[in-house]
């Protein structure tokens, strides 16, 4: 063989071992990525560095970081209807950084990247108050009433419409879950927890969703007490009856108060949010002043003789005011919770 024929077929030689060189690097390359992200909707034993359950196993958050810049997280919960976790928020959903996962209409599933503007909301999308959709892999699956989000997206988006997440360290997260497929639905569990993202450990508090028992009590002493008001405006009607009915009815009514001010007060404690800070607060404490003032009122009327006469219109007065203020505390109340 010629020289030219032996450096021939060295070269080839050499070009064929650095193809396959190359080529082998590649699948190992690619073997790999597919090890790190999984986004397919199916969690598998060992498939996440780290797992907490919540909610006495109804909501489980599990994470792993891909890289130094990328986190693959996933969300299984027990409801057939919205999932969703927000990062980092300040007071209860307020600036949390959320990712909602549901079913469309159409019977697609979809994950949002969104924001809470307030502390029970709304939270619109990220693009449409100027950010931008974060999430660089996803996918919701739902099956025998368990739903299974997984997401992967960078710990620092660089959106100020996202919180960063960090590698060590505590951070905050709230949870909710329903069973109704709506972007904007209340949840019907929700829950909050601090979790050391480099450990996974965390300390958890479930929340019970008590504001309906809160708003029905407000609504029923607000019936009450104007079913009150009016035995007095119809006690002709009502002849010698109406006090009897007025005194059980505005009695019934302030009872109706104290309870859901119980449930109220209740509630805020849970959350370490502080109380009398909103309006419903304010107003529902005034109104409350006024009803038993109002209750007072009507026990010296019926105890004092001497007292009636000097007692009555104050009575009525109070009485009146306090209903108003009834009602709008229960206005109130349902513009906090149901913002526009």
């Amino acid at each position: 063989m010629s020289r030219e024929g032996r450096i021939g077929g060295a070269t080839l030689r050499t070009a064929t071992i650095i193809l396959t060189v190359a080529v082998l690097m590649l699948l190992l390359a690619s073997s790999c990525a597919a090890e790190g992200s999984s986004v397919d909707g199916d969690i598998h034993d060992d498939e996440y560095e780290f797992r907490v359950s919540l909610g006495d196993g109804h909501f489980t958050l599990y994470w792993k970081f891909l890289d130094n810049a990328t986190i693959q997280m996933a969300i299984k919960a027990k409801a057939s209807g919205m999932v969703a976790v927000g990062f980092d928020p300040t007071v209860r959903m307020k600036d949390a950084d959320m990712v909602i996962a549901f079913r469309q209409a159409t019977g697609e599933f979809d994950l949002h990247d969104a924001w809470s503007l307030g502390e029970t909301g709304p939270h619109p999308d990220d693009v449409d108050e100027g950010g931008s959709f974060d999430l660089l892999e996803y996918t919701v699956k739902e099956s025998g009433g368990v739903t299974t989000a997984e997401f992967t997206r960078l710990l620092s988006t660089g959106d100020d419409l996202d919180n960063d997440i960090p590698r060590e360290g505590k951070m905050t997260l709230i949870w909710a879950t329903s069973n109704t497929d709506a972007f904007e639905t209340y949840h019907t569990r929700r829950g909050t927890a601090v979790i050391n993202m480099g450990t996974g450990e965390f300390e958890s508090t479930e929340y019970p969703v008590l504001w309906p028992y809160h708003a029905i009590s407000m609504s029923l002493a607000m019936i009450f007490l104007a079913a009150a008001f009016f035995c007095v405006v119809y006690k002709r009607r009502l002849k010698k009856k109406y006090l009897n009915y007025h005194h059980w009815l505005g009695t019934t009514g302030v009872a109706f108060a104290t309870i859901g001010l119980i449930i109220g007060v209740y509630m805020v404690a849970q959350l370490e949010s502080g109380h009398i800070r909103v309006a419903h607060s304010t107003i529902a404490s005034i109104d409350l002043a006024l009803a038993f003032t109002a209750l007072a009122m009507g026990i010296v009327f019926l105890m004092r003789k001497d007292m009636k006469r000097k007692i009555r219109k104050p009575h009525m007065y109070v009485g009146a005011l306090a209903m108003l203020m009834m009602a709008a505390t229960v206005i109130a109340g349902v513009m906090y919770v149901f913002p526009a």
